[in-house]
């Protein structure tokens, strides 16, 4: 369920159960961007835009983010995922909590601001359509991705452009 005010808030639970509190601003589209693509020079951050458009079935947008939460790393099978920041130091806590569930996946070191997880190497021999479901460090985003998701908030379109 999601629950919304006159000030443009939103208040849902996700996938995870996680409650959110999220607080949209109009913008103006042109130029609105720009901020945040000046920001990458000195922080971290994405900036993701298609200018495409066809009547009916595309439309452009941007989509950017400055000074993220918490970073993914991985190497081979091992996995850092650290925080970068308070909101991060929040969001990991809920994340060391779904990885300790997942198959596959063991939790190597957690620290304040990071946790350390190893992914399972298969051991046995895999035809080739069995390959794709084979535990990688896909199977962790992918459990990091439910853990925050919400159909609610999908609903609105604020992840229509990748699909989710």
């Amino acid at each position: 369920m999601i629950d919304s005010s006159d000030d443009g808030s939103l208040n849902y639970i996700t996938g995870g159960g996680i409650s959110v509190h999220r607080i949209s601003v109009p913008a103006e589209y042109d130029g609105a961007i720009d901020r945040y693509i000046d920001g990458l020079n000195e922080r971290r951050g994405a900036v993701f835009s298609s200018n495409y458009e066809y009547p009916g079935r595309y439309t452009r947008w941007d989509t950017a983010i400055i000074d993220p939460p918490i970073m993914i790393t991985a190497r081979g099978r091992m996995m850092e995922i650290e925080a970068l920041n308070a909101r991060g130091g929040v969001m990991l806590g809920f994340i060391h909590e779904a990885m300790v569930s997942v198959a596959y996946v063991r939790v190597r070191g957690v620290e304040t601001s990071k946790i350390t997880l190893q992914v399972a190497e298969p051991h046995v021999v895999l035809t080739e359509e069995e390959r794709s479901r084979v535990p990688s460090v896909f199977t962790v985003l992918r459990a990091i991705v439910q853990l925050f998701f919400s159909k609610q908030d999908s609903a609105l379109g604020l992840y229509g452009a990748f699909g989710y």
